[in-house]
């Protein structure tokens, strides 16, 4: 069923404007807002009050032939009901688009589509303006109106979910979907959902499309993604020179010293940790009924465990090409020295310092960012970054 709007602006022998409107009209002002054009000339288009009446009293009106909400991506039209006489019109749709028109023409029509990095902002309201022009010796009659209706956008569907997960462990999915109304889950193992953040447990290996639909009354769109299960899990371990970290995932962690017979480290279960102490560490992972332990990764810590007072490194040039000069300013009980990379592995360049003033040789490493770092018992006592070239 359609309904039908209808905007009848007049001026009357007092030459004062009178308004007509017939059920269903939503808002109706002369003022315009244009939020998205940049240029006030454009603006003042349908934001001018336009009450010339030089070649006579004419009526403007542009009736919708559809609801006061309308869907992104639809064609809406628009009938001309105005007087006859006009020389043009002038309509501002308030996404940036002007057009002009003929004052013949018996209707207008017009698609509104959003940018997919705009979707997710939500429905919005337009103001549609328009203006009449006719021009006659004795100058010009112009008559303005406008009316506001509802646009609302189409859904985006979007999740995110494990590229791999252990069988018979519950598996979560995060919803990011944006202007839904409902959700449909697939599992791809028949499994069907509409919870907006559902769990389900996979007890076949194997691989699965998992598929989202998100539903507004604009629409649907349908997003995909393939989850491995697996009776066996790779965990691995990075850092960033801060702390060491492994993959966010829904299972229990335990961190552990590889350097102490793999001891596990109290209160270390998340899925980061930060290391007190230089050393070699690793991560025990358990998901369902998988349970892998990464490989130890070497860490040199950038907290000083037990610092030295008044111990500075001076180093010299830095950036350095292939040899480096350290100076050792202030007391120290440690002359032993380690180059680590960002990653906090061990760089294979370590050595004595000699004296208070020592040249090294780091032309073997590959340029980047690196820690010399000055231990005392496995410990580091102070450290400084060098950039090699």
């Amino acid at each position: 069923m359609s309904k039908t709007f209808k905007l009848d602006i007049m001026k009357n022998s007092t030459n004062k404007f009178k308004f007509q409107k017939a059920h269903f009209i939503s808002i109706f002002v002369f003022a315009c807002f244009f939020p998205s054009l940049e240029s006030s000339l454009l603006r003042a288009q349908c934001n001018d009050l336009c009450v010339s009446d030089d070649c006579g009293q004419l009526s403007i009106g542009f009736s919708p032939t559809g609801d006061n909400v309308v869907c992104e991506g639809e064609i809406i039209e628009l009938l001309n009901i105005s007087d006859p006489g006009f020389d043009y019109f002038i309509l501002n749709w308030d996404d940036g688009i002007i057009d002009t028109v003929a004052g013949e023409i018996e209707s207008v029509v017009h698609t509104y589509a959003i940018p997919d990095s705009l979707i997710c902002e939500g429905d919005r309201e337009i103001s549609f303006c328009f203006k009449g022009v006719k021009n006659c010796q004795e100058g010009q009659t112009c008559v303005s109106g406008s009316y506001a209706f509802l646009l609302k956008v189409r859904p985006n569907s979007h999740f995110e979910s494990l590229n791999s997960a252990c069988f018979n462990s519950p598996i979560s999915f995060v919803n990011q979907s944006c202007n839904a109304d409902t959700y449909l889950w697939r599992f791809g193992n028949g499994m069907e959902s509409i919870e907006p953040d559902p769990v389900t447990v996979y007890p076949s290996l194997g691989a699965y499309t998992v598929s989202l639909i998100s539903t507004n009354e604009c629409g649907s769109h349908e997003s995909l993604s393939i989850l491995n299960i697996v009776d066996e899990l790779e965990i691995n371990i990075n850092s960033d020179g801060v702390q060491l970290y492994s993959q966010d995932r829904p299972g229990q962690f335990q961190w552990v010293n590889c350097g102490v017979g793999y001891m596990p480290i109290p209160g270390a279960n998340l899925w980061h940790f930060s290391p007190e102490e230089a050393g070699q560490y690793a991560v025990i992972y358990t998901e369902g009924e998988c349970v892998d332990t990464s490989e130890c990764v070497d860490f040199a810590t950038t907290r000083v465990s037990t610092p030295a007072p008044g111990l500075q490194i001076h180093i010299s040039p830095n950036p350095v090409k292939d040899w480096i000069q350290v100076i050792l300013d202030g007391p120290t009980s440690s002359n032993h020295y380690i180059f680590y990379n960002i990653q906090g592995q061990k760089t294979g360049t370590d050595g004595i310092i000699q004296t208070e003033k020592t040249s090294i040789d780091i032309s073997i490493l590959p340029p980047g960012l690196y820690y010399l770092a000055l231990t005392d018992n496995h410990q580091i006592v102070s450290f400084c970054k060098v950039i090699k070239l």
